[in-house]
This record gives C-alpha cells, structure tokens and sequence, in this order.
C-alpha cells in the first residue's frame, strides 16, 4: 500500500517542489480559483469526510484507501493542468501558482491522513516540507476548517525545503532484494544460514 501511496502522490509532491522553484517556496494566490479547481477540491473535502468516519470507527484499511483515491485524484489534476507549461509563460503564470497552490494544500493534507499509518513521513511532509507546526497537525484544525483543504497552505505561506522521501532503487537492487527476502531465503535464516 506505502508503494502505491507515493506511486500516486510523486506529482503531488512535485507541487511543493514547484513552489520552491518557480514562486521562491511562497504559497501563490489561490483566490482565482476555476471550476475544475472547486469541483476537485470538493472530492477530496467529500473523501476526507470519509476518511474521518472511517478512522472513528477503526476501518483502517477503508481508510487507507482514501487515502490512495485522493493521491490518485491530485496526481490527475495536477497532470491535467500541467502548470510546469503554465508556469514558463507570464499570460498562464498566475493560473500555474492555482494549480501548484491548491495541489501543494492537498499534498499538505495527505501527510496528516498518512500519519497514522507512517507517523515518519507524515511529520516529514507537515512540518519539515510543508513548514506547519506540529501543534497544528491535528484532524481538529481541519475540521474547524469545515475540511476546506485549501487553508491548510494560506497564500503567502513559506513553506520547507521540498525533499525526496524515498530514494530511486534501481532494478538490479530490486531484484537482489526479493531474492534476499523470498521464501526460499526466509528458510535459510530459520536454519540458521545466513542469506548471500
């Protein structure tokens, strides 16, 4: 599940990149917000109201998997808008700092929900990328927020430096680790023997 979360959320992540990049780590405006933008964000408000019910009532795995749609949805609008080309021109500018705004806040948001799950990366994403204190990484702030993801990051906000949370591991690795790990290898440290 920790594969397919940060599979999905690598353009999510990219928007706090962007915002480093391209607006010197400032959270641009997100006040010009379009339709395509409302509707979006009000998935996501409706998921994480989902996502909240189901962590009251212990439906862990439920609510792992919205976590997975959400990252999937902000990977798809933050590929259908494309701000990286927006961005290279001064007429689209502002309408890219939107897009990287609103999918930044969402990434913000993600590393709340994923807290429970992998408390390290959370507070990774919230308080050393996104530059939130610890004391405002509670479900209650959002919610006081009416789920409004958008005012997790407020305009003008400075956020942290952007990291990788996860290095690459080539397939060479990958195929020397399932080997390590497989089953046949498992039996090998049971006998005492140790896996080459």
């Amino acid at each position: 599940k920790s594969t397919c979360f940060f599979s999905s959320n690598s353009d999510l992540a990219r928007s706090l990149s962007f915002v480093s990049r391209f607006f010197n780590s400032i959270i641009p405006s997100i006040t010009k917000l379009e339709p395509v933008d409302t509707e979006f964000l009000a998935r996501i408000n409706k998921l994480f109201a989902t996502y909240m019910r189901n962590m009251e009532l212990c439906h862990l795995r439920d609510a792992i998997r919205n976590v997975l749609t959400i990252a999937r949805l902000g990977n798809g609008y933050f590929q259908a808008n494309q701000p990286w080309v927006a961005v290279k021109k001064p007429e689209t500018k502002q309408r890219s700092g939107v897009v990287i705004s609103v999918a930044a806040n969402v990434a913000c948001l993600l590393g709340a929900m994923i807290y429970p799950y992998m408390p390290t990366i959370g507070k990774q994403i919230w308080i050393e990328q996104c530059d939130l204190p610890e004391s405002q990484m509670s479900f209650v702030q959002i919610i006081k927020n009416e789920f409004t993801v958008k005012r997790l990051l407020p305009d003008g906000h400075r956020i942290g430096k952007p990291v990788p949370l996860f290095r690459k591991i080539d397939p060479d690795e990958i195929k020397r680790l399932s080997q390590v790990y497989s089953g046949s290898s498992a039996a090998s440290v049971t006998n005492g023997n140790e896996p080459k």
